[in-house]
């Protein structure tokens, strides 16, 4: 008896043994009793088994690796990454992410391409996002287009299946629709992050960039360029949200800044872009010596140039306007030189050139320079956040920097467009060290949606504010006009409102508003004080 009791004791010494064995060898990768496995957060090497503690600047936020040199070293489902494509491989966890484009991140142009560029870059500095490799490789980021509200609950379903842990929904527009949706991730682990979303939940939030301040810049230096006296400004307003609106305040701001009789005029579209698949406009304008059929952002453009504005700016998501200018140019219609239209590029630092392949070709003729997005290293930093566990569901808003490779906002000159670079790089310089409260800091009048601001107030810049006074800005500053009537460029001019719920524009005037959102009757949306 006592025999047979020690052999089944030697029988469980060997498989606890095993069992043992078995443990420590997996705990390479998942956490144990002993030590934290690859991917799990750390502060020390000893916080980590069968691994070091990269805790690459320095700071907290740790995260357990283990050098290699291809995937057959790394297990599963840990690989071999190589970051930015230099140095020794690690082996790390894949963070796959895939975004929801209002717009189409493969176009040439427009706000869901920088998006586009900005997660190709994160991608090639981090290494483990996989989900995409360099476009060069043939493989592109899992990513949808055109997605709007009403697509975003089946689309997210159909890229978690595919295995993200991120979604990235990168228009306001889309907001609601993921806020509703992600609680029924949380216990999946994917977390979302909307573009200008502002409203945060458990594994929901939000990124942006103080883009006012890259307007004011813009402002300024359009008004150097000027011709007229008083300089007239044209801007072409996309969707009305007070996103929009500060933008075309502190582009008029900046341009008061160097001349304070500077008048900007609006016109309203009504949505980010026009979702056409063909010009639907047909007009002949007073420059134009043929009828053509236009976009809702070339239409505009058009009655922009007739009312006398001299340079155009635009606040829609592609760059229609230049490319329109440009045709008119080439047409004749307009001169090339002398006493001609400018135009301002939007969203992209290549947003004044033709665009293919992912390089820049031909600078448009007459556009001056582009405010644009550069998403990359505010990706980065996000990610490696949730890389890390560091990650905390915020509303995440980055200033200018003064760094231009780092800034998340900023306007680039087109050469050869008699831009003043030195003043240029001092406007740039300054508005980066004063930071986004000095964009809207008074004295200055309104058109009578707000009150005045006195010398040294400003707009609070704190996205969580109760009093949202940053968020709501539905108002414009004086200097902003529009005509008494859009379809007459003789018109007289006005103080111009924003549409705010106590009054609607003419809905269908080919020279005011054109359509609302996709699948929205036209008009619809033409509150700002709903769309934030």
């Amino acid at each position: 008896m006592q025999a047979s009791l020690r052999r089944r004791e030697r029988s469980l010494s060997l498989l606890t043994l095993l069992l043992v064995g078995w443990s420590i060898s997996c705990s390479a990768l998942a956490d144990s009793h002993l030590a934290g496995g690859i991917g799990a957060s750390c502060l020390v090497d000893a916080d980590c088994h069968a691994a070091v503690c990269d805790r690459n600047d320095g700071s907290a936020g740790g995260i357990c690796v283990r050098a290699c040199t291809s995937d057959l070293e790394c297990p599963r489902p840990s690989k071999c990454v190589v970051a930015g494509g230099q140095g020794s491989g690690l082996c790390q966890k894949p963070l796959a992410v895939e975004a929801l484009y209002i717009g189409v991140g493969t176009a040439d142009e427009g706000w869901s391409l920088t998006h586009q560029e900005g997660l190709n870059y994160a991608q090639t500095q981090l290494g483990y996002l996989s989900g995409a490799t360099m476009p060069s490789a043939g493989v592109t980021w899992g990513f949808s287009n055109f997605v709007f509200d009403t697509d975003i609950a089946q689309k997210t379903e159909e890229a978690v299946a595919r295995g993200a842990q991120v979604i990235i929904a990168n228009s306001f527009s889309q907001r609601d629709a993921v806020l509703k949706v992600a609680p029924q991730y949380i216990d999946r682990g994917v977390n979302f992050l909307t573009c200008a979303g502002f409203e945060l939940q458990p594994n929901v939030g939000s990124y942006f960039g103080y883009m006012e301040q890259a307007w004011y810049v813009a402002g300024r230096i359009t008004a150097i360029r000027a011709q007229k006296s008083p300089p007239r400004l044209g801007v072409i307003v996309s969707f009305i949200t007070p996103e929009v609106i500060r933008h075309i305040n502190a582009f008029t701001l900046g341009a008061q800044s160097y001349n304070p009789q500077t008048l900007v005029e609006v016109r309203f579209m009504g949505f980010w872009f026009d979702y056409n698949d063909t010009p639907a406009f047909g007009y002949q304008g007073t420059f134009m010596q043929a009828r053509e059929n236009l976009f809702g952002e070339e239409l505009l453009a058009a009655k922009l140039i007739e009312s006398g504005c001299e340079i155009i700016a635009h606040q829609a998501d592609s760059q229609r306007p230049n490319k329109a200018v440009d045709r008119w140019i080439g047409k004749g219609w307009l001169p090339a030189t002398g006493s001609t239209i400018y135009t301002i590029a939007n969203d992209n630092r290549d947003g004044c050139y033709s665009y293919s392949g992912g390089k820049r070709g031909a600078a448009y003729r007459n556009c001056l320079g582009s405010v644009y997005w550069n998403w990359g290293p505010l990706y980065q930093r996000l990610f490696d956040q949730m890389h890390r566990g560091t990650f905390m569901t915020s509303n995440v808003i980055d200033a200018m920097s003064e760094n231009p490779s780092l800034s998340i906002v900023g306007f680039e000159a087109t050469p050869g467009m008699g831009v003043d670079e030195s003043a240029l790089a001092s406007t740039l310089q300054n508005i980066a060290k004063s930071g986004p409260e000095a964009v809207f800091r008074g004295p200055y009048d309104t058109t009578g949606q707000h009150a005045s601001v006195p010398m040294g107030q400003t707009i609070r810049f704190d996205p969580n504010d109760t009093a949202r006074e940053w968020r709501s800005m539905c108002w414009f500053v004086k200097g902003v006009i529009e005509k008494v009537d859009p379809n007459d460029p003789a018109s007289a001019d006005r103080d111009a409102l924003v549409p705010d719920g106590s009054f609607t524009p003419t809905v269908g005037a080919t020279g005011q508003v054109l359509f609302g959102p996709p699948g929205a009757p036209a008009g619809a949306g033409l509150n700002c004080k709903q769309n934030y």
